[in-house]
């Protein structure tokens, strides 16, 4: 079962993805928003490494018992790619 609902979920990434797209914010205007209000915006600016932050996004979709984007993501073989 948990096959076939990862091969969905695999199947169903492009058409969710652009979905997502239309009401996400973009990343520049997200950084931008960060900056003005003198937020860190990146792993460094946090004080962890890149390879820390990826691996610690990648890890925590197995912390709560809940589905979230990010086990979709990891489900349709996004997450990985992504963070690569």
């Amino acid at each position: 079962m948990a096959a076939a609902l990862t091969e969905r979920a695999r199947a169903c990434w492009p058409n969710l993805r652009t979905g997502f797209e239309q009401f996400a914010l973009p990343s520049g205007r997200i950084a931008e928003v960060l900056r003005r209000a003198g937020a860190p915006a990146t792993p460094e600016g946090i004080g962890v490494t890149a390879e820390f932050f990826a691996r610690a996004v990648h890890e925590a979709r197995f912390l709560r018992d809940r589905y979230t984007f990010l086990d979709l993501a990891g489900d349709a073989w996004q997450l990985a790619l992504a963070l690569s």
